[in-house]
């Protein structure tokens, strides 16, 4: 996608307080371009050796839990001291591995291979689906162990939902067929993923039946939809040059969601129910934006005695737009 012109971006996909970070890694030098609709400041980093080594050294140590995280140092060089009530990153090479709502605790992030990826997603929105939720949980998968929390988590969003009208399968109703066939303004699925890095076709959400495969997800109408892969490894896949990563999340964009909230490493069973139900208390009862309902459920995740470690919360990031 061509680059966008400065004032272009500021003026069609900035608002006031929302902060775009773009990182570009290079061989002796990289660099990271702070843009608001005040203006736009540049700052050297190391080059793409080491800063991809630093990247990978703390994405390890956040995807395991118990282990440090020095995330005072690594805020203090890909971020520094911007001042934002929300962030936009576009990041590069490793780093788009790296949970960046574990650096910036209570702003909310929003991740975007570019900002005028961010301007097209606007101008080709068309009518969003009839069906307000559609909730594909715990599917059967003879291969797979069983999820136990995954009903309990479709159970609480059924019920924060109130009279919206839902529809949720579980189990072995929970189907490739039943995707297909009920599109929703949210999608939520609470299902075991697999990624294949180096045949992205295979990547697929394991659902009862046939699996769900990218080129199903293409074949989708998402038009103005969030989607929430409730699911392992949703936001990976093979890397393409200034286009993120061709896995899920990017397919779940391509037909048309303007939103995909997925994660970045496999994530914890239990964890990941509390965290959506505190997510969907903010998005449906609060109505709250879902970068802040997320940012919001992450915080209460950190604060928690159970959970703290960015291990349960912090692998789980919106990407997309924001509005």
């Amino acid at each position: 996608m061509p680059a966008m012109p400065l004032d272009r971006i500021q003026a069609e996909v900035l608002d006031a307080g929302t902060v775009l970070l773009e990182y570009s890694l290079g061989e002796r030098a990289s660099h990271l371009f702070v843009v608001s609709r005040g203006g736009i400041t540049h700052r050297a980093l190391p080059g793409r050796v080491p800063l991809e080594a630093m990247a990978r050294t703390a994405y390890e140590r956040f995807r395991t839990p118990g282990q440090p995280a020095d995330t005072a140092a690594l805020r203090a060089m890909l971020i520094g001291n911007v001042d934002a009530k929300r962030l936009v990153v576009v990041a590069d090479g490793a780093l788009q591995y790296l949970p960046f709502a574990a650096l910036t605790p209570g702003v909310p992030v929003v991740t975007a291979p570019s900002a005028a990826a961010i301007a097209a997603m606007r101008k080709t929105r068309g009518a969003r689906p009839e069906r307000e939720l559609a909730i594909f949980s715990d599917p059967r998968v003879p291969a797979l162990a069983r999820l136990p929390f995954a009903k309990t988590e479709a159970a609480h969003i059924v019920n924060l939902a109130g009279g919206r009208a839902v529809y949720s399968a579980s189990g072995d109703g929970a189907t490739r067929q039943a995707v297909l066939d009920h599109p929703a303004r949210i999608m939520h699925f609470a299902a075991h993923s697999l990624l294949d890095t180096e045949r992205p076709d295979r990547t697929e959400i394991a659902l009862s039946g046939e699996p769900l495969r990218l080129r199903d997800v293409a074949g989708l109408r998402l038009d103005d939809s969030l989607i929430v892969l409730s699911a392992c490894q949703t936001a990976l896949g093979r890397e393409m040059k200034r286009e993120g990563l061709l896995g899920l999340a990017y397919a779940f964009q391509q037909a048309g969601a303007s939103q995909v909230l997925a994660s970045l490493w496999k994530v914890d069973d239990r964890a990941t129910a509390e965290l959506m139900k505190h997510f969907y208390e903010g998005l449906l009862r609060q109505g709250l934006r879902a970068p802040e309902a997320l940012t919001a459920a992450q915080q209460t995740l950190a604060r928690s005695a159970r959970w703290p470690h960015p291990f349960y919360w912090a692998g789980f990031t919106i990407q997309g737009d924001w509005r």
